[in-house]
């Protein structure tokens, strides 16, 4: 399902810089739970995640985080990586779009 970003509130669609920009920090932490197969942080995190990306009608992030905690899950952590760049890549190209 796409993103439905220009279906938010204003007030909402104000914040979305912000919480992009917060995604984006923790990537590197992610990137280090990942070295040190901390998979209660990952599974923290995604839950956090999952708990408000619909809240932001950012249901492509939503599919990501859900596809990596299924992977982390079942322990494929090579697929668990190329989820984890995507994700890197989707919340880059999100942050280009929004800043127009």
């Amino acid at each position: 399902m796409k993103d439905k970003i220009n279906e938010l509130p204003e007030a909402l669609y104000n914040h979305l810089p912000i919480f992009i920009d917060n995604r984006q920090n923790e990537l590197q932490v992610l990137r280090s739970s990942f070295e040190n197969k901390d998979q209660d942080k990952i599974l923290k995190w995604t839950h956090r995640v999952l708990g408000v990306s619909d809240s932001y009608k950012l249901f492509e992030l939503t599919q990501i985080v859900q596809s990596m905690e299924n992977k982390l899950k079942n322990n494929e952590s090579i697929e668990l990586r190329k989820e984890y760049e995507l994700l890197s890549s989707y919340l880059s190209n999100l942050s280009k779009k929004i800043a127009r």
